[in-house]
This record gives C-alpha cells, sequence and structure tokens, in this order.
C-alpha cells in the first residue's frame, strides 16, 4: 500500500522525538487505524460542522490531533492549490508530509483501514510517499509560512520565528499595530472565534468582547505560539486564555469549541443570526418559540405578514430567506469590481465628478467577500443631495437591483447629532445581481443563473467622506478601538459619519484618510493591515 510502510517508520522516527516536542501531542496511547499518527486539518472551505465530525473521526480511530501542518503526519484539507496551501504550510514541508482531501479520512473510518493515499492527493505535484523521516529538532519547530501576497499579508515584522519576541510590545490597541488576514496562529484564533460567537449569541456582551480582545491580540502576534510562556505578557490574553491555549497546544483543539461546533442550539442559533435582521435576542425568542430550522422561519413571518402592520420588514425577512443560498455562497474580487463598474457607470451619469471607494473586506484585501460596501461623494460641498436614490432607481430599473430597503439618514447609535440633515450620510441596503452577460465577468461555465448579492451604498458629504471611509473599511475591533482611542486620548467623538470635539460638538476637518490618523496621533495603518477580527 502506496506511503503506509513509510509513515510507520516515520511513526517509530518521531517516537525518539525530544520531551518538549512531544508536549505538542496527547500522551494517553492510542488505538485504531490511525494509530497514534498524527492528523492537522486545515479548516479552510470547511463548515464548523464538518470540521466536527473530521476531529471525532480521525480521534475516534486513534488519531492524534496537532496544531500545526508542519507538526502532522497527515494534512486534511480541501484546499487544491499550491498557492492557497503555501498560505498555511511551506511547500518543502509539504512535501515531506501526506496530505489529501477529507474523503480519504471518511473512507478510511468507514472501510476501517488505511486506504491508499494516491486518489486523494490534495493539491497536484504533491506526492503519496512521504520523504525521509522528520529530525525531532523539525518535529518541534513548525516553519514560518510564506510571506502573504498582497490581499493575504502574513508577515508582520522582519522578526524571524526563531528570535526571541517580547509579547509586552505588542500596543494594546488595535489602531496601533499592523494585524493582517490570515496570522501564523490562525486555526486557534478560529477555535477562540467559535467560543466569541457563542457568549454573544448567549447574550453575554462582556465575554464576547473579551475573546475579541484575545483574538484581535493573538493575531497581531508575529511568531507561531508554541508555549503559553511567551504569550503571558500579550495583551488581553488572560489566564483562562491561556488555559485554552494550552489545551491547544497539547491536542490542537480546544474542547470547548469542539463541544460548541456539535451543539444543535448554537448551530441553529447561528443560522437564524445569519438572516440579515435577525440578532441574537431575536434568534433565540425565535428558538424558544420551537423554531429549529429555516422553512420553520418562512412559516412564521408568512403566517406574520398576515396580522402584522409593519409589513415591509417581515417582506424583507421573507425576501432574505428566499435568497439566503445566494447570500451564502462568498463573492470574488472580480465580481466586486464589476458590481462596482456597473453600479459607477450609472452614477457618472446623475453626478459627474463623483468619487467613491469599495469599502469593507474587499478593501481589506480578503479574497472573497460576504457583501459589498461601495462608499459615494463629491468634491464640491453641498453637491449629490438625492443622489443615492436617482442611482438605486436606475440600477433597479436596469434589473441590477432586485429588492431594496428604502435609503435612510443613518448615525452610529449614540453619535453626536451636530449635522443638519443635508449633511447626513445616507445608506441603502439593496439586492444586487450582475446581468447574465457582464463582458468583464463571463458568466460561469455551468451556465447558472447570477446569484443575488447584499450591497451596501452610501453617499456621504465631503466634509465627512473620509470617515465614512475609515468607519466602513476597519474590522469590528478596529473600528472600537479607534473609536476609544479618539475618546480617552484627546476627547472626539469619531464614527461615520464624523470627527467632532465631545466638549461642544464642534466639527473637525478630515482632508483623507492619512489626514485622520494624524489628527489623532496615530501611524497610518493600511487597509490590508485593519484585519482584527477572524
Amino acid at each position: 500500500m502506496p506511503g503506509l510502510k513509510a509513515l510507520k517508520r516515520r511513526q517509530s522516527s518521531s517516537s525518539n522525538a525530544s520531551s518538549s516536542s512531544m508536549e505538542m501531542v496527547r500522551s494517553k496511547p492510542h488505538r485504531g487505524i490511525f494509530n497514534g499518527l498524527k492528523f492537522n486539518i486545515i479548516s479552510i472551505h470547511m463548515t464548523p460542522e464538518t470540521i466536527g465530525e473530521l476531529v471525532e473521526l480521525a480521534e475516534d480511530k486513534g488519531a492524534v490531533m496537532v496544531a500545526h501542518p508542519d507538526l502532522a503526519d497527515i494534512v486534511i484539507t480541501e484546499i487544491s492549490t499550491r498557492a492557497r496551501l503555501e498560505r498555511h504550510i511551506t511547500w518543502e514541508v509539504a512535501l515531506g508530509r501526506v496530505v489529501v482531501d477529507s474523503r480519504w479520512l471518511k473512507k478510511s473510518a468507514a472501510a476501517n483501514k488505511l486506504l491508499p493515499f494516491d486518489q486523494f492527493i490534495a493539491v497536484p505535484g504533491l506526492v503519496a510517499i512521504p520523504p525521509t523521516p522528520r529530525t525531532p529538532k523539525q518535529e518541534h519547530k513548525p516553519a514560518i509560512p510564506a510571506s502573504g501576497s498582497r490581499f493575504s499579508p502574513i508577515e508582520l515584522s522582519d522578526t524571524d520565528d526563531s528570535e526571541e519576541f517580547d509579547a509586552a510590545s505588542i500596543p494594546r490597541y488595535c489602531v496601533q499595530r499592523r494585524t493582517p488576514l490570515i496570522c501564523r496562529n490562525q486555526e486557534l484564533v478560529r477555535q477562540f472565534a467559535v467560543i466569541k460567537q457563542a457568549r454573544w449569541l448567549d447574550e453575554n456582551e462582556v465575554s464576547a468582547l473579551s475573546y475579541a480582545r484575545t483574538i484581535a491580540s493573538i493575531k497581531a502576534y508575529p511568531k507561531v505560539i508554541r508555549t503559553v510562556e511567551e504569550v503571558e505578557k500579550l495583551p488581553y490574553v488572560g489566564p483562562k486564555a491561556r488555559l485554552k491555549i494550552s489545551e491547544f497546544l497539547s491536542s490542537g483543539m480546544i474542547e470547548e469549541t469542539r463541544n460548541l461546533e456539535k451543539d444543535e442550539y448554537y448551530k441553529t442559533l447561528g443560522t437564524f443570526t445569519s438572516l440579515y435582521g435577525i440578532g441574537n435576542v431575536t434568534a433565540k425568542r425565535l428558538y424558544s418559540m420551537g423554531m429549529r430550522n429555516l422553512e420553520h422561519l418562512e412559516d412564521y413571518y408568512r403566517d406574520e405578514l398576515k396580522t402584522t402592520k409593519n409589513k415591509a420588514n417581515i417582506e424583507g425577512m421573507l425576501h432574505s430567506l428566499a435568497l439566503q443560498d445566494d447570500f451564502r455562497l462568498k463573492i470574488s474580487r472580480a465580481e466586486v469590481e464589476e458590481m462596482a463598474r456597473l453600479i459607477t457607470e450609472e452614477m457618472s451619469i446623475i453626478l459627474p465628478g463623483f468619487i467613491y471607494t469599495i469599502t469593507g473586506g474587499y478593501r481589506r484585501g480578503k479574497p472573497e467577500s460576504n457583501d459589498v460596501d461601495i462608499v459615494f461623494s463629491h468634491p464640491t460641498s453641498g453637491k449629490g443631495a438625492g443622489a443615492l436614490q436617482l442611482l438605486i432607481t436606475r440600477l433597479h430599473n436596469r434589473g441590477l437591483i432586485t429588492h431594496v430597503l428604502p435609503a435612510t439618514s443613518f448615525r452610529t447609535p449614540g453619535s453626536i447629532k451636530s449635522y443638519s440633515e443635508d449633511q447626513a450620510v445616507q445608506r441603502t441596503l439593496s439586492v444586487f445581481a450582475l446581468p447574465q452577460d457582464s463582458p468583464s465577468f463571463p458568466h460561469n461555465p455551468a451556465g447558472q443563473p447570477r446569484k443575488h448579492r447584499r450591497i451596501d451604498l452610501l453617499f456621504a458629504p465631503i466634509e465627512v467622506y473620509w470617515c465614512t471611509v475609515i468607519g466602513w473599511s476597519g474590522s469590528i475591533m478596529f473600528e472600537r478601538d479607534l473609536r476609544s482611542w479618539c475618546k480617552e486620548k484627546h476627547q472626539y467623538k469619531f464614527d461615520s459619519s464624523g470627527l467632532t470635539r465631545r466638549r461642544d460638538a464642534a466639527r473637525i476637518a478630515v482632508k483623507s484618510e492619512r489626514h485622520l490618523f494624524e489628527l489623532v496621533g496615530l501611524p497610518y495603518i493600511e487597509p490590508i493591515w485593519r484585519n482584527c477580527d477572524y
């Protein structure tokens, strides 16, 4: 059987590893077809449910889950290209591992025997037979991930992974540090994010915020975490978080995360809150009423529509439910850019000389987005009133916007109301679908209809344009810390509708994105380094 003898040789070799390297795996005896083989699961393109299922299958058959691909005998992944794989493990290290897709694990477990690897190799160019066994030194020390591309930065500094790094040197505010999209401890961050989400669903906002801060701090740490001691001084990584990190380092899995990923209650609440307009409180109320899936919600809202006076909101919920399959699918950068091209074509007819910025995850460098955010303005003060509503009408008439909520003035809750109505930021949440013949974004080979996409369109007066761009570009924790920094260090009030002085609500002119950072005494952080959440 290809590769199995080599794996057994590697097992024998790894059993002689140093005690420090063995701290990374469980010490209990293992039985079953995998018999102590070390597994790592790269979670990209997998749902939490799938990850939980694979971990359970592997461990039930005697596998040991480890924290990093570098430490594994077998790596399970749904990644199919070398470029994507190298975000998680160097190619040289991958050549020394068995890297297969999840079918191998499932089919081996079902057959209760180790199946040949050849037909399950995940990425072309890798081989089924591992090369020579790793040395104890290699076993203990994962390789440094390759530097990220422009859109997925990984390198945080020139610090070599073998050098000492003082965790206390990481600033406490997210806005003082560069945080990448994909960090060196991404799987640990993902598992903390599961716990944070559960705390939020339970309405435990304090605990959810605590985990959010822990996640942001770990994401900014420029080295692979190998011991708990090295992060003792990392901001917002307290005793409870360190216990979970220790658990992760020893087994590759935080037990609470594993349990939450299997919990039907949290899975159901997570599904409900994925719908626009349903928060944690409403989700719990619906669950307490016996709702367990989206079909139950659809029946409930159809009944509500017959009796409620607030029909617009109920109809919006039904539209969201009907389009949920489309909304679950990520939006590529190419599709975002084609959407922007068509929208700006229409805006150029309505408001010549306008300016705009695509914000959100796209601006932070995400290869795929959940939705699209575009902020418009005009360099001439006072120009552009009503432009957003005209834009929506034109896009709707062309069939590009299929559903729309009325345009409204908005401010961040609690913001200082120092602006007149014509100075307020206008926002419309819409549903957008590309035309079938969009030349810059060719029809997909399968010939399927275009997907419906959620899009936020905003128009900001030029006086507050850059504040709106900044407010819609950062991740949640970046924006939260920016507001805190402005308040605590300068007694300013910042939100998407402007920068004001708290004592007298006087507006402070912001001429550019960099200008805002200068005004509040912060180093400029490029948008691709504002990824402080999972």
